[in-house]
């Protein structure tokens, strides 16, 4: 009976010190998830993951050079295409991710073959010379040198494959920071006329990947290097959806173009507004629109007011009484707040509601937290490591999974 007694007793103290053991303090017992709502970001983080470069070309003979973000040369990293001429000095205003310590460029030699050279970047700028084998391609013997005569100089922001952007809807209120509100993936081409600086034409092609958000918002996109007044015409095509553009003016008269359409699901679904934020209810139709502007010949359209800061990404309302920019922009259109006020579009804690990647990236989840998305995003954004990509790293279990 004692031995009973004791196995009892000693069962008991065993369960009453496993107990006492689970009520031990563990610090990561219901510790909170961090999300980008918790982050500490310093006043002076300025949120860009691009930033221009003067790019001076020097030549003594004629060639056709085409810069690079790669050594290898992908089409998806090209920034321009250069047809330079003897005694000419092009200068070229390119886009290049944070940290980008050199550029890439190819072109073909004496022996017809593609070559490639590296040229740093410093302090923001980039002084290159055409090497001495470099020339024009022999395309066809007899049109060659004709061909060449007509080519103009061609940019591309933030590269010919494309960038991506990403809202948060809920301004000037903190959002759930999926950042899936408005995904779309953009580029910008920018042409020039033959042996010139003056712009031709700018193309800006808009892709709709994700709508995430309640609030019916529409992009729209500002230049905000030239007036309506320098527009000869714009056109439309490539058109997926039901999108209209309407081309209009801010309150300086900076040129604006609104995306009508481009805010609803294409698919047009009755059950459901949204578009590519929950797995399982994948489309592959998306709103995709290219719009081209054709410009006057005035010499005043020139390359060096074009920097990639000046194109103002953003969403607003149907009657564009409330927008929501990048951090880096003020409002476009009056009431809306200080249009000068580079900074207007982030809260006392430096957070923003947009954010502008360089290159193609996959959204989260609806109501995923970002930072599992993209665990680098938080070092980023909080230690100032502006040579970080933290868009490279991500986890798939996170993010948008297309079938």
């Amino acid at each position: 009976m004692k031995t009973k007694q004791l196995l009892v007793m000693s069962a008991l103290a065993a369960t009453l010190f496993t107990a006492c053991e689970k009520n031990l303090y563990d610090p990561n017992q219901n510790q909170k998830e961090q999300t980008v709502a918790d982050m500490v970001v310093s006043p002076d983080f300025d949120w860009k993951m691009t930033e221009k470069a003067s790019c001076t070309i020097q030549s003594d003979h004629s060639a056709l050079l085409s810069i690079y973000l790669d050594e290898a040369c992908s089409e998806s990293n090209l920034l321009a295409t250069v047809p330079v001429r003897a005694g000419s000095q092009p200068v070229l205003p390119l886009a290049l991710p944070t940290g980008t310590q050199k550029v890439y460029v190819q072109y073909q030699n004496s022996n017809n073959e593609t070559a490639v050279v590296a040229a740093h970047v410093q302090d923001g700028k980039i002084a290159f010379t055409a090497p001495a084998d470099s020339k024009i391609p022999a395309l066809t013997r007899a049109a060659s040198s004709s061909d060449f005569e007509q080519r103009g100089t061609t940019l591309y922001y933030p590269a010919k494959g494309e960038g991506t952007v990403m809202f948060e809807d809920n301004y000037p209120e903190t959002g759930d920071y999926d950042f899936n509100d408005f995904v779309g993936h953009y580029q910008v081409e920018i042409e020039t006329l033959p042996n010139s600086e003056q712009i031709k034409t700018i193309s800006f092609t808009l892709k709709v990947i994700a709508i995430g958000g309640i609030k019916p918002y529409i992009p729209h996109l500002r230049i905000k290097s030239f007036n309506t007044t320098y527009v000869e015409s714009f056109s439309v095509k490539e058109h997926e959806g039901d999108v209209k553009v309407v081309q209009m003016a801010d309150d300086k008269g900076k040129l604006v173009y609104a995306f009508y359409g481009a805010e609803k699901n294409p698919t047009k679904n009755p059950n459901s507004e949204f578009l590519n934020t929950v797995n399982g209810a994948v489309t592959p139709l998306t709103n995709k629109v290219v719009l081209t502007i054709n410009f006057k010949n005035d010499p005043d359209i020139n390359m060096g007011y074009i920097y990639v800061d000046m194109f103002d990404i953003f969403l607003a309302n149907s009657d564009r009484s409330k927008e929501i920019h990048m951090s880096g922009y003020g409002p476009a259109f009056s009431g809306n707040g200080n249009y000068e006020k580079e900074n207007f579009y982030k809260d006392s804690d430096n957070l923003v509601w947009g954010i502008n990647i360089p290159t193609v990236i996959d959204h989260a989840v609806e109501k995923a937290n970002f930072l599992n998305a993209y665990p680098r995003f938080a070092d980023w954004a909080t230690q100032n490591k502006s040579v970080d990509a933290w868009y490279n790293t991500s986890k798939p279990e996170f993010l948008f999974q297309w079938k």
